[in-house]
């Protein structure tokens, strides 16, 4: 019983952060990003594989039109990695197809460069958010590298509260969005 509603929490919370990573888009000039380093080409390799591989699993397994923003769910899950610890942190990076030492050292910095140069074109904008059942608390160095890196942050949410919950994100959902998206969490 214990697992069943471990795996439930868990989906749960991978769902939301999912969700919770917007991209809101408007219309201006292209990013500014430039990358040049060895590491930053191959770190956009290896998130272009990733985004590939998460289009075939979707595609296989919907039979309707799918919107997805694999920079977003990449984004979410690296930023999850960086709180996960051991065989977990191992095998998510594993899935995102950052295996390699030195790239997988860098990632987080990486992230913060190309957030930046993203969050300050007038184009495009994204925020992150993790909400965390209040009952549990993030990895000792997790903000830092929330806020630091992935331009995020972390917040004990009572999940129990459906309404209070769904509130609260929904209201951070809509400004971060200027309003473009409303009552995302139901």
């Amino acid at each position: 019983m214990r697992d069943s509603f471990h795996d439930r929490g868990v989906h749960l919370l991978f769902l939301l952060a999912v969700l919770l990573n917007q991209i809101v888009i408007s219309y201006q000039n292209e990013p500014s990003a430039t990358m040049t380093s060895a590491l930053d080409i191959q770190f956009s390799s290896k998130t272009n594989e990733f985004a590939l591989e998460l289009y075939k699993q979707i595609i296989s397994s919907e039979n309707k039109n799918v919107i997805i923003s694999p920079f977003s769910i990449s984004t979410c899950l690296s930023l999850a990695a960086f709180g996960a610890a051991g065989h977990t942190a191992n095998e998510m990076f594993s899935v995102l197809k950052y295996t390699d030492g030195e790239l997988k050292a860098a990632v987080a910095q990486i992230y913060g460069k190309v957030l930046k140069d993203f969050n300050a074109n007038p184009t495009v904008k994204i925020a992150n958010k993790v909400y965390v059942m209040n009952k549990y608390s993030v990895k000792a160095g997790f903000d830092e590298v929330a806020r630091k890196h992935f331009h995020s942050e972390a917040e004990s949410i009572n999940f129990g509260e459906n309404a209070i919950a769904a509130k609260t994100i929904n209201g951070w959902v809509e400004q971060k969005t200027n309003d473009k998206i409303k009552d995302l969490i139901s």
